[in-house]
C-alpha cells in the first residue's frame, strides 16, 4: 500500500466518521473507496465494519451518558438482530461476488432514492421505552440478516423501523 493510499484512507476515515456521527450513510463512501482502490468487494464489506463498530461504541456511550438509551428495549431487540446478523454474514461468505455486487447495487440505488426523496422527522424523541410488538422481533431478525449480509444503510433502516412503528 502506498503512502498516498494510506493518507487517503486516514482522511476519508475522519470525514466518514463525521458524516456517520452527524447523519449516517458514510459506509457508502468507504465501500466505494475500498472498491475503487482495488479491494475485493467481500473484503471491503468486512473492513467497513471495523470503523462502524468503533463509531457505534462511542455513540452508545454518548447516548447512555445523556440518558437517551433504553437498555431493556435495546437488549430485547438485539437478540434477533444478532442471530439474523450471523445468518446474513454466513450467506455473504457463500454467495458469488457477482451476486453480491448486484445486491449492493440495488441497496445503493434504494439509499440514493431515500436520500433524495426522504423527509426528516423532527418529532423524534428519546429516552423512553419502545412499544415492542411480537412482529418487531421478526423485523429485527431481518434487519440483522441484512446487516450481516451488506450493512450499508443499516442505521437508516433501524431508525425508520423504530420511528415509524414503535
Amino acid at each position: 500500500m502506498s503512502v498516498n493510499e494510506i493518507i487517503l484512507l486516514l482522511v476519508s476515515g475522519v470525514i466518514v466518521g463525521i458524516i456517520n456521527t452527524l447523519g449516517g450513510g458514510g459506509s457508502v463512501i468507504t465501500m466505494s473507496l475500498y472498491m475503487a482502490m482495488g479491494m475485493p468487494i467481500g473484503l471491503a464489506n468486512g473492513a467497513n465494519r471495523i470503523a462502524v463498530l468503533l463509531q457505534n461504541l462511542s455513540a452508545t456511550v454518548a447516548f447512555l451518558r445523556k440518558g437517551m438509551l433504553h437498555i431493556r428495549s435495546g437488549l430485547l431487540l438485539s437478540i434477533p438482530a444478532i442471530v439474523g446478523n450471523i445468518f446474513g454474514a454466513m450467506v455473504a461468505t457463500e454467495v458469488s461476488e457477482s451476486v453480491f455486487k448486484i445486491c449492493l447495487s440495488v441497496v445503493l440505488a434504494i439509499i440514493l432514492v431515500y436520500l433524495l426523496l426522504g423527509k426528516d422527522n423532527e418529532h423524534v424523541t428519546g429516552g423512553h421505552g419502545l412499544r415492542i410488538k411480537w412482529w418487531h422481533y421478526l423485523v429485527f431478525f431481518i434487519i440483522g440478516f441484512y446487516g450481516g449480509y451488506i450493512y450499508i444503510g443499516l442505521g437508516f433502516l433501524i431508525l425508520a423501523i423504530a420511528i415509524w412503528t414503535m
